[in-house]
Protein backbone atom coordinates (compact mmCIF):
# COMPACT_ATOMS: atom_id res chain seq x y z
CA UNK A 1 0.00 0.00 0.00
CA UNK A 2 1.00 3.51 -0.99
CA UNK A 3 1.81 5.72 2.47
CA UNK A 4 -0.28 8.96 2.85
CA UNK A 5 2.85 11.07 2.38
CA UNK A 6 4.09 9.62 -0.67
CA UNK A 7 0.53 10.14 -2.48
CA UNK A 8 1.61 13.66 -1.00
CA UNK A 9 4.66 13.84 -2.76
CA UNK A 10 3.52 12.84 -5.76
CA UNK A 11 0.68 15.83 -6.09
CA UNK A 12 3.70 18.23 -4.80
CA UNK A 13 5.40 17.45 -7.64
CA UNK A 14 2.71 17.21 -10.13
CA UNK A 15 1.83 21.02 -8.98
CA UNK A 16 5.49 21.92 -9.31
CA UNK A 17 5.99 20.21 -12.96
CA UNK A 18 2.96 21.95 -14.25
CA UNK A 19 4.29 25.52 -12.98
CA UNK A 20 7.32 25.15 -14.80
CA UNK A 21 5.41 23.63 -17.58
CA UNK A 22 3.36 26.70 -17.60
CA UNK A 23 6.23 29.27 -17.24
CA UNK A 24 8.58 27.73 -19.74
CA UNK A 25 6.02 28.23 -21.98
CA UNK A 26 5.76 31.58 -21.35
CA UNK A 27 9.29 32.73 -21.02
CA UNK A 28 9.87 32.30 -24.24
CA UNK A 29 7.86 35.60 -25.27
CA UNK A 30 8.78 37.13 -22.45
CA UNK A 31 11.99 36.97 -23.65
CA UNK A 32 11.55 39.39 -26.66
CA UNK A 33 10.51 42.30 -24.14
CA UNK A 34 13.99 41.90 -22.23
CA UNK A 35 16.75 43.72 -24.79
CA UNK A 36 19.76 41.62 -25.00
CA UNK A 37 23.28 43.11 -24.94
CA UNK A 38 25.58 41.91 -27.44
CA UNK A 39 29.46 41.19 -26.40
CA UNK A 40 29.41 43.17 -23.52
CA UNK A 41 27.63 46.65 -25.25
CA UNK A 42 25.64 48.44 -23.55
CA UNK A 43 21.54 47.91 -24.44
CA UNK A 44 21.33 51.24 -26.36
CA UNK A 45 24.18 50.80 -28.91
CA UNK A 46 23.06 46.89 -29.63
CA UNK A 47 19.21 48.21 -30.53
CA UNK A 48 21.38 51.43 -32.63
CA UNK A 49 23.10 48.06 -34.90
CA UNK A 50 22.05 47.83 -38.38
CA UNK A 51 20.77 44.04 -38.68
CA UNK A 52 22.50 42.80 -41.73
CA UNK A 53 20.24 40.96 -44.54
CA UNK A 54 20.83 37.75 -45.81
CA UNK A 55 22.12 36.84 -49.06
CA UNK A 56 19.97 36.90 -51.73
CA UNK A 57 19.25 33.33 -52.88
CA UNK A 58 18.78 31.55 -56.63
CA UNK A 59 14.81 31.99 -57.33
CA UNK A 60 14.14 28.66 -59.07
CA UNK A 61 16.38 25.63 -57.06
CA UNK A 62 16.32 23.65 -60.48
CA UNK A 63 19.97 24.83 -61.40
CA UNK A 64 21.07 23.50 -57.93
CA UNK A 65 19.34 20.26 -58.85
CA UNK A 66 20.97 19.66 -61.90
CA UNK A 67 24.04 20.59 -60.57
CA UNK A 68 23.89 17.65 -57.44
CA UNK A 69 22.33 15.51 -59.91
CA UNK A 70 25.73 14.43 -61.56
CA UNK A 71 27.79 14.14 -58.39
CA UNK A 72 28.25 11.04 -56.64
CA UNK A 73 26.99 12.14 -52.83
CA UNK A 74 27.66 8.95 -51.00
CA UNK A 75 30.69 6.86 -51.65
CA UNK A 76 30.45 3.36 -51.16
CA UNK A 77 33.19 1.66 -49.74
CA UNK A 78 35.68 0.26 -52.40
CA UNK A 79 36.11 -3.20 -50.96
CA UNK A 80 36.84 -5.96 -53.54
CA UNK A 81 34.77 -9.31 -51.85
CA UNK A 82 36.55 -12.53 -51.68
CA UNK A 83 36.31 -14.97 -54.34
CA UNK A 84 36.58 -18.13 -54.68
CA UNK A 85 37.53 -19.50 -58.18
CA UNK A 86 37.45 -23.06 -58.87
CA UNK A 87 39.66 -22.56 -62.02
CA UNK A 88 36.56 -22.12 -64.26
CA UNK A 89 37.93 -18.65 -65.31
CA UNK A 90 41.37 -20.31 -66.60
CA UNK A 91 39.72 -22.92 -68.47
CA UNK A 92 37.40 -20.55 -70.58
CA UNK A 93 40.45 -18.35 -70.99
CA UNK A 94 42.05 -21.05 -72.51
CA UNK A 95 39.11 -21.29 -75.05
CA UNK A 96 40.11 -17.55 -76.06
CA UNK A 97 43.43 -16.27 -77.95
CA UNK A 98 43.80 -12.16 -78.21
CA UNK A 99 44.45 -11.49 -82.70
CA UNK A 100 44.35 -7.60 -82.17
CA UNK A 101 43.39 -4.28 -80.74
CA UNK A 102 42.79 -1.95 -83.31
CA UNK A 103 41.29 1.62 -82.65
CA UNK A 104 37.83 1.87 -83.98
CA UNK A 105 34.58 4.83 -83.59
CA UNK A 106 36.85 6.67 -81.15
CA UNK A 107 37.35 3.84 -78.55
CA UNK A 108 39.38 0.37 -78.39
CA UNK A 109 38.44 -2.84 -79.94
CA UNK A 110 39.84 -6.25 -79.11
CA UNK A 111 40.10 -9.30 -81.97
CA UNK A 112 39.06 -12.29 -80.00
CA UNK A 113 39.33 -15.68 -81.59
CA UNK A 114 37.09 -17.97 -79.69
CA UNK A 115 37.67 -21.99 -80.01
CA UNK A 116 35.30 -23.34 -82.69
CA UNK A 117 33.31 -20.25 -82.36
CA UNK A 118 35.10 -17.75 -85.10
CA UNK A 119 36.71 -14.22 -84.63
CA UNK A 120 34.42 -11.81 -82.39
CA UNK A 121 35.16 -8.29 -81.87
CA UNK A 122 34.71 -6.39 -78.62
CA UNK A 123 34.75 -3.50 -76.59
CA UNK A 124 34.77 -2.53 -72.91
CA UNK A 125 31.37 -3.45 -71.52
CA UNK A 126 30.95 -6.58 -74.02
CA UNK A 127 30.45 -9.71 -72.67
CA UNK A 128 32.01 -12.74 -74.31
CA UNK A 129 32.09 -16.79 -73.11
CA UNK A 130 30.45 -15.30 -70.06
CA UNK A 131 33.43 -12.60 -69.42
CA UNK A 132 32.58 -9.21 -68.97
CA UNK A 133 35.42 -6.81 -71.00
CA UNK A 134 36.89 -4.51 -68.31
CA UNK A 135 39.24 -2.84 -70.06
CA UNK A 136 40.63 -2.88 -74.05
CA UNK A 137 44.31 -1.60 -73.85
CA UNK A 138 47.30 -2.20 -76.62
CA UNK A 139 48.05 -5.68 -76.79
CA UNK A 140 46.01 -6.97 -73.58
CA UNK A 141 42.47 -7.37 -72.72
CA UNK A 142 41.25 -7.15 -69.43
CA UNK A 143 38.63 -9.94 -68.48
CA UNK A 144 36.39 -10.69 -65.24
CA UNK A 145 34.21 -13.55 -64.33
CA UNK A 146 32.09 -13.74 -61.21
CA UNK A 147 35.07 -10.94 -59.41
CA UNK A 148 37.99 -13.27 -60.72
CA UNK A 149 39.95 -11.00 -63.06
CA UNK A 150 42.08 -12.22 -65.71
CA UNK A 151 44.13 -11.09 -68.37
CA UNK A 152 44.26 -11.85 -72.55
CA UNK A 153 47.40 -11.05 -73.90
CA UNK A 154 49.55 -11.40 -77.07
Amino acid sequence: MISEGTVALARRLRVVALVVLLLGGAMIPLAGFFPISLEGEPVDVARRRPVRGMAEGPKSVEPLLGKLAGRRLIRPAQVQAAVQDGGVAAKLLKQLTLRGVAQRNGGRAAYVEVEKGGTKVVRKGDTLLGFLVEDVAPGRVSLSLEGVLLELNH
